[in-house]
């Protein structure tokens, strides 16, 4: 379980507040639109989408929105979450799964898009590794945000936010992991190397690649 919490109601109340400058979230419009101009601009096509933990929903309704694809799928642990999402009129086409990450079942057809913004901080580290294994093996390409121990020191400077419920931890951490199962093509873009290798990928230019 994500950080031994269930991230119910109090979580999202405290994280999620009027004020909250939650990035993916307040500007999750902005995103959704980075990311189409990114995938349109090297002709990947996008009919699938999966989300893996939602949280509040908003950034994976804009990127639905904007790509409108033929199947859906997204994922969140939280109930609170959860039931709020389930029955509103935009996610009526989608899948909902009220279930952790780590017990995903791997589908035997990739999606084209997954999203995880903002979740392996709340993991255990001996899970982080599985999650991302689980993602690589799930989608082709991944809109990847992981805040970092150096991310959290910034934001506590700039804004005064604080997270007690996440793991901080260092860029080496994270980057040594993602570096195993992904290849870095664009800012928070990821390519699968379960799906997708340089020979064949419309990310070509090796300069960006790493």
């Amino acid at each position: 379980m994500e950080n031994n919490t269930e991230f119910e109601q109090k979580y999202f109340d405290s994280i999620y507040g009027e004020d909250s400058l939650i990035d993916g979230t307040y500007n999750s419009k902005e995103h959704a639109r980075y990311l189409h101009s990114v995938l349109d601009l090297m002709e990947i096509e996008v009919n699938s989408i999966i989300d893996f933990a939602h949280g509040s929903g908003e950034l994976l309704k804009d990127i639905v929105q904007i790509f409108k694809p033929e199947k859906c799928s997204a994922i969140d642990i939280s109930t609170h979450v959860h039931n709020k999402l389930n029955g509103k009129k935009w996610t009526k086409d989608i899948l909902l799964l009220n279930q952790s990450m780590l017990d995903f079942k791997v589908p035997k057809t990739p999606y084209d898009l997954g999203i995880s913004n903002s979740i392996h901080q709340y993991l255990e580290d001996k899970d982080v590794e599985k999650a991302l294994k689980i993602i690589s093996k799930s989608c082709r390409y991944c809109y990847l945000h992981i805040p970092t121990e150096s991310d959290y020191v910034k934001m506590f400077d700039q804004t005064g936010f604080k997270d007690p419920y996440s793991n901080k931890r260092s860029n080496e951490f994270y980057q040594k992991l993602v570096k195993k199962y992904f290849t870095f093509v664009s800012w928070g873009l990821v390519e699968s190397k379960e799906f997708v290798n340089s020979s064949d990928s419309p990310f070509f230019d090796s300069l960006f690649r790493f």
